[in-house]
């Protein structure tokens, strides 16, 4: 878009007992500084570099079309372990951090949480378990093995129980590794079935490419469209 309708980033530490410093960039939109309205937050969970992933050049272009209301998004590079400990930092520091700090809609309906690959087990894990957190749910090429599996299961709900916009995807060509017991497409699509079994509408599905924010970045756009209510 013009460079008058892009948004900007800025540095935000986060300082955790479980962690120590935490560096993420925020996204704040076009008009931001000149307006006293709140925001929806995205919130991307797993290592989101902001040139690879192009996270900001897919809100610019979104909100200057007028496909998506204006909004704000939170990513770092960091790789935190998906721990019990990562869902109470999130929930009990970074979201206050940032409800704190800037003009955010401090609701469920106001955040939704994405993630790629092991970063889709943090995202699922608070979605279910941290229900009044989140209402909605965005996930690249699922990565869990049985552990995974099993210590998601009692967590899980149905779409009545615990209402999610979701949506899901994965690569035709995504990564597997027999002897450890993964594949990426094989668990993205295993965990589309058990979401429509337990009454989900999911959006997404295949894509002809790979994973990675290489690949994910190429959908990027439609996945915060599923997501995040228009203008």
């Amino acid at each position: 878009p013009d460079p008058a309708a892009r948004g900007r980033l800025e540095p935000l530490v986060v300082s955790s007992a479980a962690f120590g410093e935490v560096v993420y960039d925020v996204y704040l939109p076009t008009g931001y500084a000149a307006s006293d309205q709140r925001y929806p937050v995205v919130y991307y969970h797993g290592p989101t570099p902001p040139e690879l992933s192009a996270v900001p050049r897919s809100l610019d272009n979104l909100i200057a079309d007028g496909e998506l209301r204006p909004a704000i998004a939170v990513f770092s590079e960091a790789s935190l372990p998906p721990t019990p400990a990562y869902a109470d930092f999130w929930a009990d520091e970074l979201v206050l951090i940032v409800d704190a700090r800037y003009r955010t809609i401090a609701e469920a309906e106001g955040r939704v949480g994405v993630g790629g690959d092991l970063g889709t087990l943090h995202a699922i894990f608070l979605a279910f378990e941290r229900p009044e957190m989140t209402s909605g749910l965005g996930l690249h090429s699922i990565a869990f093995l049985d552990s995974d599996w099993e210590a998601l299961a009692p967590l899980l709900r149905t779409s009545v129980e615990r209402p999610l916009r979701i949506y899901l995807d994965w690569g035709r060509y995504s990564m597997h590794n027999p002897q450890e017991g993964w594949d990426l497409r094989t668990d993205s699509v295993r965990y589309w079935k058990e979401l429509e079994r337990l009454g989900f509408t999911v959006t997404g599905g295949e894509a002809p490419d790979s994973d990675g924010w290489a690949s994910w970045r190429n959908r990027a756009d439609v996945m915060l469209r599923a997501l995040l209510p228009s203008r």
